[in-house]
């Protein structure tokens, strides 16, 4: 049997945000009202990761990341590139509602969104709302709502980094951000690959011992202010990559035959939006959007 780790390896636990933390009570929450709230005046359970957490934490995976939340386990079905749940306090996978950028992420094969394919380096913040959020957000916010809200900055910087483990697993990050006081923008790119891991210890089909996986990324975001009161945003967001699986292939006679079975993914988000600040107490938002999350398994 092969086993595989991926590097780097990190202990330790994150210090979440949540609204009994009195160092923290001016930080922002959106998910749990619809508006921009100080998580000292929400009533709901909220937990808060930011990007400070991520970078000094160093986790490369997004469920890796989410199990350190409070009331959430995470797990991994087999591997990088398998499909992994989030139970948020005991309830199913579908009972949590997943959102990135105030998007929908469903996924129409799998029955839940695919988490583990969203690149950590282009998110600023992960807010859980834990407990029945039905009355915002409808029937699948039963057990909580997880948003994801990607980075948006002004300051100019490019960001190469590159990581590598062992089964030869290795990911490649570029990142650069831009703008004025007008026009933002962030473009990223990331590429990921892990050879020679085997997703089962015992494995009795004819497809060979060794999985692959591989995943490539495209983050882009631009926000143009044009007035004090008014803004528009386009997000747009790329996952895409295949998986090696340990299946076993039959012919039209229910025979066994050799075969390498692998599962081809796909997520992608598009998402414009406009807002308007009318006065203090009104914020009219207009928002356009669509998300694809597919995974397909092949021969």
């Amino acid at each position: 049997m092969k086993k595989f780790t991926l590097l780097p390896l990190v202990a330790g636990l994150s210090v979440i945000a949540s609204a009994s933390d009195s160092k923290i009570d001016e930080t922002m929450i959106v998910t749990a009202n619809r508006t921009e709230t100080p998580i000292s005046k929400v009533l709901s359970p909220v937990s808060v990761i930011t990007s400070a957490d991520i970078e000094r934490l160093q986790i490369t995976q997004m469920t890796d990341l989410l199990s350190r939340m409070t009331s959430v386990e995470s797990l991994s079905s087999g591997g990088p590139g398998s499909t992994h749940g989030i139970f948020v306090r005991g309830g199913n996978t579908d009972h949590t509602l997943v959102l990135v950028d105030g998007v929908r992420m469903n996924s129409a094969t799998n029955g839940s969104t695919s988490v583990e394919l969203l690149d950590l380096s282009n998110i600023e913040r992960i807010e859980l709302v834990r407990g029945p959020a039905s009355s915002l957000y409808g029937a699948d916010a039963l057990s909580g709502v997880l948003q994801i809200i990607t980075k948006d900055s002004q300051e100019e910087t490019f960001t190469l980094r590159a990581d590598y483990g062992s089964q030869d697993w290795a990911k490649t990050t570029v990142r650069a951000t831009g703008g004025n006081d007008t026009t933002t923008w962030a473009l990223g790119l990331s590429h990921e690959t892990f050879d020679d891991f085997d997703r089962r210890e015992i494995d009795g089909f004819l497809n060979g011992d060794d999985d692959n996986y591989r995943n490539s990324q495209i983050s882009a975001n631009l926000r143009h202010q044009w007035a004090e009161n008014v803004s528009t945003k386009v997000t747009y967001q790329l996952n895409k990559g295949e998986s090696e699986r340990d299946n076993n292939c039959k012919n039209s006679s229910r025979v066994e035959v050799p075969c390498q079975p692998y599962s081809d993914h796909r997520q992608e988000l598009l998402n414009i939006e406009n807002n308007w600040q009318v006065d203090e107490r009104l914020l009219l938002k207009a928002q356009i959007a669509r998300s694809v999350d597919i995974t397909l398994i092949k021969h």
